[in-house]
């Protein structure tokens, strides 16, 4: 029986199972556009931000040490190897910096969403757990 009803409506169990993944797709879509789905969204940024300049600053130490020992056998090292160290460390602090400025701009970010988005009474609870404070309070914006 079952096989022979799946048979003669086999068109309406295909249009429900479509019907079925774009309503989840909808419901996707909207989680994303509520002020938590924002949040998570910018929180995910920061954390990318973060590790990309932490590798980067351990790259700059690096290409800093590596120098630093060439500079100190100058007198036995070849002078293309040197600059070539010279250069790499250049390279290095120059996208260190760069990567600072990226972790600083999705901080900034992450902030603007929780003023945006949240009521005041919940900005430093939030504030607190998505963002670590290090010292720095660098606003490149005003929440005006």
């Amino acid at each position: 029986m079952m096989i022979e009803l799946v048979r003669t409506h086999w068109a309406l169990a295909v249009a429900s199972v479509i019907v079925v993944a774009l309503v989840l797709r909808s419901l996707w879509n909207l989680a994303g556009r509520s002020p938590r789905g924002k949040l998570r969204r910018a929180n995910k940024r920061l954390k990318a931000a973060r590790s990309v300049a932490i590798q980067a600053k351990k790259r700059a130490a690096r290409a800093r040490r590596h120098a630093e020992r060439l500079e100190q056998k100058a007198q036995s090292v070849p002078p293309i190897r040197l600059e070539e160290a010279r250069g790499a460390l250049t390279d290095a602090e120059s996208l260190s910096k760069i990567a600072g400025d990226q972790l600083m701009v999705a901080e900034n970010q992450l902030r603007k969403v929780v003023v945006e988005q949240f009521p005041p009474d919940q900005h430093d609870r939030l504030r607190d757990r998505y963002l670590k404070d290090d010292g720095r309070k660098t606003f490149p914006f005003k929440f005006s």
